[in-house]
């Protein structure tokens, strides 16, 4: 049977920015929606780097590997939150 995903990764892939009101942005609101994209795109992608590693952790599991050999050697640096 396969582990559950760890939660604070459920968390981290449910947070969403809001959709913007309608109508004309001022530059600054532009700037301020761009860094706020930026900064989710950038959550993101920290979390799907943990999902790969706690996968890989999960796959050499069941391979009956007891090393640390990650595909992906950013693993080796990714800290669980």
């Amino acid at each position: 049977m396969l582990p559950a995903v760890p939660a604070d990764l459920k968390v981290c892939f449910s947070r969403k920015i809001p959709q913007p009101a309608p109508g004309p942005k001022s530059k600054r609101e532009l700037f301020a929606l761009i860094a706020a994209l930026k900064g989710s795109a950038d959550d993101k992608d920290g979390c799907g780097r943990r999902l790969v590693c706690w996968f890989e952790d999960v796959a050499r599991g069941f391979a009956g590997i007891s090393e640390k050999t990650a595909l992906d050697p950013t693993c080796t640096a990714v800290k669980e939150k």
